[in-house]
């Protein structure tokens, strides 16, 4: 209880309060959500969201909350920038998911509007495949195979908070339309949105109280604080793709 009051007890002997979680938590949200809007407001395209998203990816990555090896946190960024890749540039189009014809462009309505939520849910599911594949291969391939399950899902963990983190990158979509058509419907998004995120962070507090990071690693609790911001690039999606739908 003592240990409790005064904040997180490491196993390695560092503590950490949760009001410095809570900070990188805020700081990276806000940062998010910030040039988000700054995107919508001044026009630009999707480039300076997927730069902030990677700059997460980056430290979330450097200060690593997990174990594992340097080869894990490599496969990691490579899928964090591929995601990337897909949400914000045309890499899908010539890979995973067919461009829309010309006649399909000019028709317009709602599969014109739901092309770059199909493309990108394509491609992450190509990935969260090519992650599971090479994660097991991995496992087998290695002589001594103690921690086996730890360090799968460790492992798979991290590539798959990369890859969601990807996400963020369509809060603008969804800023820009709630800008064009306020409403009960975008708000209640919104707030719902909000809820999730939240509830992950609320949850990432719980788990850090059961964290086993490499004592190696310098300062884990912030890779840890931005674990539930990456993986709310889902529910930065979700929300995009439902206010899509329904204001369509």
């Amino acid at each position: 209880m003592a240990v409790e009051s005064e904040g997180i007890q490491r196993r390695g002997g560092s503590r950490r309060s949760w009001g410095g979680l809570v900070l990188v938590q805020c700081v990276c949200l806000l940062a998010l959500a910030a040039t988000s809007a700054l995107t919508v407001r001044m026009g630009w395209g999707m480039q300076p969201v997927a730069a902030a998203v990677l700059v997460s990816i980056v430290v979330f990555l450097v200060f690593w909350p997990l174990r594992g090896t340097v080869v894990d946190r490599v496969l990691s960024f490579v899928v964090g920038v591929l995601a990337v890749g897909f949400a914000a540039t045309s890499l899908g189009d010539l890979t995973f998911y067919p461009r829309l014809t010309s006649r399909e462009m000019s028709l317009g309505g709602l599969n014109v509007a739901m092309y770059p939520y199909a493309r990108w849910a394509s491609a992450f599911v190509i990935l969260l495949v090519a992650i599971t594949i090479v994660g097991f291969a991995r496992q087998m391939a290695r002589e001594e195979r103690s921690h086996l399950v730890r360090s799968l899902s460790h492992s798979m963990l991290s590539a798959v908070a990369c890859a969601s983190a990807a996400g963020w990158t369509f809060l603008p979509r969804m800023l820009s339309q709630w800008r064009g058509r306020p409403g009960s419907v975008a708000i209640l998004c919104i707030v719902i949105g909000l809820g999730f995120v939240l509830a992950l962070i609320a949850a990432s507090y719980l788990w850090w109280r059961e964290e086993d990071s490499d004592p190696s690693v310098r300062a884990p609790w912030v890779g840890f604080a931005l674990l539930p911001v990456l993986l709310s690039g889902l529910v930065a999606y979700g929300c995009s793709l439902a206010l899509t739908l329904l204001m369509a």
